[in-house]
């Protein structure tokens, strides 16, 4: 599982972002009974994000490039924020065991979720504890391959909730194209249009 520790460039690709969810799940038929068993592959709710082909300048598309070559196209896994929702707001965490709470991304306010967060800058994230600011004692992954946090003094009944940045781990599921849009009166290209930018979640840190 590479990962590399980079963060996919702030591009003017947002304009027609389009984001899926989807449960792994392999369908086993059989025919003499009609029915099908079913084998989940992955834990967790798997998100996709797909970059609709534009123009965009020949600088973000260097950007963009220099991004690609230092990944190696798909093959490592990178640090990505996802427009739709790059930022917990007061989430509601769910307990762990002890001090610590499940890092996860909430279903809604008042719902803690299941979909893990490997990564975050624990000194931009801020916790509350029965509405009373503290301090994050510190963030890891516990023993079930779980991400937490541990909110020093709290037993599992309080109710913790935590705002900030976060990042998914993401890679590319594509082969970059492009082609020349507009030229310059030197035929330098100045606009280029891109293939559709598809990323696909990976759970690696």
């Amino acid at each position: 599982m590479p990962f590399k520790n980079v963060t996919f460039p702030n591009l003017k690709l947002i304009h027609g972002l389009q984001k899926s969810v989807a449960e792994d799940t392999t369908f086993i038929k059989n025919a003499r009974q009609n029915l099908e068993d079913r084998v989940k592959k992955s834990k967790w709710p798997q998100y996709s994000w797909a970059y609709q082909g534009r123009a965009i300048s020949r600088a973000d598309m260097e950007e963009l490039l220099a991004f690609y070559n230092d990944v190696e196209g798909t093959h490592y896994s990178f640090k990505f924020s996802d427009p739709d929702y790059p930022e917990l707001n007061s989430a509601l965490l769910a307990h762990s065991t002890g001090t610590e709470w499940f890092l996860n991304i909430p279903y809604d306010t008042n719902t803690a979720g299941r979909h893990p967060i490997f990564h975050v800058n624990t000194g931009s994230l801020s916790v509350t504890v029965d509405g009373s600011p503290v301090v994050i004692n510190s963030f890891s992954v516990n023993s079930d391959g779980l991400p937490v946090i541990s909110v020093l003094g709290t037993v599992g009944t309080e109710v913790v909730r935590v705002s900030g940045p976060f990042w998914h781990a993401a890679r590319f599921n594509m082969n970059l194209d492009w082609s020349l849009t507009a030229l310059d009166q030197s035929n330098t290209p100045s606009y280029v249009t891109t293939n559709t930018i598809q990323l696909v979640e990976r759970f690696e840190y």
